[in-house]
């Protein structure tokens, strides 16, 4: 079976989407449909511009600056996919 192609600005907005609520790494990477260790290393990216937050219970979050991120990366996926492409 041939995997999907994504790119990272799809990844990322695939990973704010299942942030809705406070959810663990293990949790996002499934939502996300990525491997454990390729969601850690996008989400520690993540972590590190201020988009997420990890809470004391371990639980993952969304920033204020990541709500931003996921408005504009649905723009971004909405004006990609009128002009055919995928992002």
């Amino acid at each position: 079976m041939r995997r999907k192609y994504r790119s990272v600005a799809g990844i990322m907005l695939d990973i704010l989407e299942c942030l809705e609520e406070p959810e663990v790494l293990t949790k996002v990477a499934t939502c996300a449909n990525l491997p454990y260790d390729r969601a850690k290393g996008i989400v520690e990216r993540m972590i590190e511009k201020g988009y997420l937050r990890k809470r004391s219970d371990g639980k993952l979050e969304v920033t204020s600056e990541g709500r931003k991120a996921l408005k504009k990366l649905k723009e971004l996926k909405d004006m990609m996919e009128a002009l055919g492409f995928k992002l």
